[in-house]
């Protein structure tokens, strides 16, 4: 919707007389009208540009809400496919992973489902639902001892077994290395 533009004409006792040429103020008159046409269009113009600038910042902010809801609805579905593909200690743990550590997790996710399978989660939720009104289950569970080995292959950790002996924690080859010597 457009703001209509009128012209406001004031009337003075010069133009309902007709001496207003002889008055002088005519020229003045016509300057002041120049100037507040000039000053109403500028404000027009800033007042057209305040709208953009609202509409541009509601457009980036339906933009990035819609990237939330995306993103939360793609969280739910990770959860839904891991609650249903993974043992229930692995899941546990991924879960404690999500509140201590979501980098580590973020990894460990992109290992279990690549980037190109992120785009289907659709799909294999629908397929494990399918399953499971049929009365099937997953053809295999994810144990913790992949997760436990993923994590470890991520972080680069070896596996240790340490011995305490005396209040001291020492790995067991070095136990045995010291066995041997003596």
């Amino acid at each position: 919707m457009g703001i209509r533009k009128r012209k406001i004409k004031a009337d003075f006792i010069e133009d309902i007389i007709g001496t207003e040429p002889l008055s002088g103020t005519h020229d003045i008159r016509k300057q002041t009208a120049k100037v507040l046409e000039k000053d109403r269009a500028v404000r027009e113009w800033k007042h057209q540009q305040i709208l953009k600038k609202f509409k541009i910042q509601e457009e980036e902010a339906l933009k990035e809400l819609k990237k939330k809801e995306d993103l939360v609805l793609m969280n739910r579905r990770v959860e839904y496919l891991l609650y249903h593909l993974c043992e229930p200690k692995a899941f546990e743990y991924l879960n404690w992973l999500r509140n201590n550590n979501p980098k580590l997790l973020h990894m460990i996710l992109y290992c279990i489902i690549p980037k190109k399978d992120m785009e289907n989660l659709e799909n294999y939720c629908a397929r494990i639902f399918y399953l499971l009104k049929e009365g099937k289950k997953p053809p295999e569970k994810i144990k913790m001892d992949y997760i436990v080995r993923l994590m470890r292959a991520i972080t680069g950790t070896k596996a240790k077994i340490e011995v305490e002996r005396d209040g001291k924690r020492t790995e067991v080859s070095e136990v045995w290395k010291n066995n041997q010597e003596k």
